[in-house]
């Protein structure tokens, strides 16, 4: 989509936070041993928190991600 409309000046973006900390992701994290493939699947070697991906949208939707987005 991004590069199907990036033609029209139209940004497509996606958050996709797939290593988040429960209770959002409790239903995923059954044991510690689960909990620990997470993390090692984790870029920064941690799960991520709410607090982490909260401001991703805003950002992407302000001016300050003009050039990000840009082709």
């Amino acid at each position: 989509m991004a590069a199907d409309y990036s033609r029209y000046h139209i940004h497509v973006n996606a958050i996709v936070p797939k290593t988040i900390d429960p209770p959002m992701n409790a239903v995923q994290v059954l044991d510690e041993g689960m909990r620990l493939e997470l993390i090692a699947m984790a870029p920064c070697g941690r799960l991520g928190t709410a607090t982490d991906v909260a401001g991703l949208p805003v950002f992407l939707a302000s001016d300050e991600a003009r050039y990000c987005a840009e082709d």
